[in-house]
């Protein structure tokens, strides 16, 4: 009888053991970083929204790999700012962060979320000239 009881019980936490460790360890809708960088570069129409004015705008971007970096990217042409400057965007999970930079006179912050099935990004920023911060909001659709 106690031999049976033992072995219920030894049966019992092995089941359970099991159970719970045959949950899967990671969200599926979550693809790796470099999954991302990949399906995001190339070039994206971009529709800018001032918010303090609506103004509405519409533009290209460019959107590159930085090298073998799988986190980061350049982006040229960043809120209608030329192809010869290009902010840089860490990739993280589903968005992409920009890197505050100062050296091209501008200072930019904000991020974008990656949606869609990477077919769209969809933007918060702020812009910084140097006379006081402007907020946008922006779509990107993938060209």
């Amino acid at each position: 009888m106690f031999k049976k009881k033992i072995k219920l019980i030894v049966f019992l936490f092995v089941s359970i053991f099991l159970i719970t460790s045959c949950q899967p360890d990671e969200d599926n809708d979550i693809q790796p970083i470099s999954n991302y960088k990949n399906r995001i570069t190339g070039e994206w129409k971009s529709q800018e929204e001032r918010t303090k004015d609506s103004r509405i705008i519409n533009f290209n971007v460019n959107i590159e790999v930085i090298g073998n970096d799988t986190t980061k990217v350049f982006i040229s042409n960043f809120n209608l700012l030329g192809y010869d400057m290009s902010v840089v965007g860490v990739i993280q999970k589903n968005d992409v962060v920009i890197v505050p930079d100062q050296s091209s006179g501008y200072t930019i912050q904000g991020k974008g979320s990656i949606n869609n099935n990477n077919k769209t990004i969809l933007w918060e920023y702020t812009v910084d000239d140097g006379n006081g911060a402007v907020s946008y909001k922006a779509e990107y659709t993938k060209l």
